[in-house]
């Protein structure tokens, strides 16, 4: 998990809660996906992201690890943007008590700024959040499954880089790569390269985690 990752300022602060007590986050995406930091070469015409999808969570629930094989919802939002699907097996997933609640934006374009609540719980102390760059063959920037409340205490605020990450579902080489499905599929890592242009230490968007 080397990239996505957890890097920069973290502040923890005491708070006592009950196993049934809310704690309000605020989650803010700051987008990097521009032409004087990614390079000429290869960049779209149209640089935005997809609606985000966060969702807060327990233990048992992964929205996309590092290592596994994308779920139908998340390739669906990889390769197109659209989270219908992904809501749907959130929706699931809800039911089943694993989620507590999930939030999302409209898209936005790729050095805009935008912001979502989420709530959390001591049963549930996990965020997760995924976002399509767009375009692209099936690339996105999330984060999956970072622990907000510990021990009696809430982290109170944290600053995310967020890489591109290739969800395996298509081999598509450069932004505007024509559809070219994976088979078998592979699993989801972090993307280091487009085209030949290495991007490995780009951050595609920042994201603010604050209790409010």
């Amino acid at each position: 998990m080397k990239k996505i990752i957890y890097l920069s300022l973290i502040i923890f602060g005491m708070l006592s809660f009950s196993s049934d007590d809310e704690v309000t986050y605020r989650l803010t995406i700051k987008g990097n996906f521009k032409k004087s930091v990614q390079g000429k070469k290869y960049f779209p015409s149209n640089p935005h992201f997809s609606p985000i999808v966060a969702v807060t969570h327990n233990k048992a629930y992964q929205l996309f690890p590092l290592g596994s094989k994308s779920t139908k919802g998340v390739k669906d939002v990889a390769e197109t943007g659209n989270p219908a699907e992904l809501l749907f097996e959130i929706q699931k997933a809800q039911s089943k008590k694993i989620i507590l609640n999930y939030n999302t934006t409209t898209a936005f374009d790729g050095d805009e700024e935008v912001s979502l609540l989420v709530k959390v719980n001591k049963k549930n102390p996990y965020i997760s959040l995924i976002s399509m760059i767009a375009p692209s063959p099936d690339w996105v920037v999330g984060i999956n499954k970072l622990r907000v409340l510990k021990q009696g205490k809430s982290m109170r605020k944290k600053k995310i880089l967020l890489y591109a990450i290739d969800a395996g579902t298509d081999s598509g080489r450069v932004y505007s790569s024509s559809d070219s499905p994976t088979h078998p599929q592979r699993r989801i890592g972090i993307l280091n390269k487009v085209g030949s242009q290495s991007i490995k230490d780009i951050p595609f968007a920042f994201l603010t985690i604050e209790r409010i």
